[in-house]
């Protein structure tokens, strides 16, 4: 993934239980972003919407996305195409942590990201998407 040096990340073998690939990440390059993350791949969207919904479960606590007006998980579109649908995000903590996890439907991504502060860790995933 981008934002990150090549040293950071890791092929996970096997990959995430249902995923095609998963790689995970140390400390991203960016300021605000993660420390830590996981990446994976997925063959459907089915698979990929069933282990976004997993993952909300395996979280301590679902918050409200800094600026949402309601709990996670929520839509969310890119910046540069408003319109369309790009999957879905959600936000809370894991084991202490800032956790921001979201999918991308066109690319069959599941993302999940993790450091000490939400909203600089929201503030890097807007940057992303």
């Amino acid at each position: 993934p981008t934002d990150y040096p090549t040293s950071a990340c890791d092929i996970v073998s096997p990959p995430a239980p249902g995923a095609l690939a998963t790689v995970d990440c140390q400390k991203s390059d960016q300021p605000g972003g993660p420390n830590l993350a996981r990446y994976s791949l997925f063959s459907n969207q089915d698979d990929l919407q069933a282990h976004f919904e997993q993952g909300l479960e395996q979280n301590d606590e679902m918050l409200a996305c800094p600026g949402a007006d309601s709990d996670a998980p929520q839509d969310w579109n890119y910046k540069s195409d408003t319109k369309t649908l790009a999957g879905q995000v959600a936000c809370g903590t894991y084991k202490g942590n800032a956790d921001v996890m979201w999918s991308q439907t066109s690319e069959l991504l599941l993302a999940d990201v993790q450091s000490a502060d939400l909203a600089s860790l929201h503030d890097w995933w807007l940057n992303f998407s």
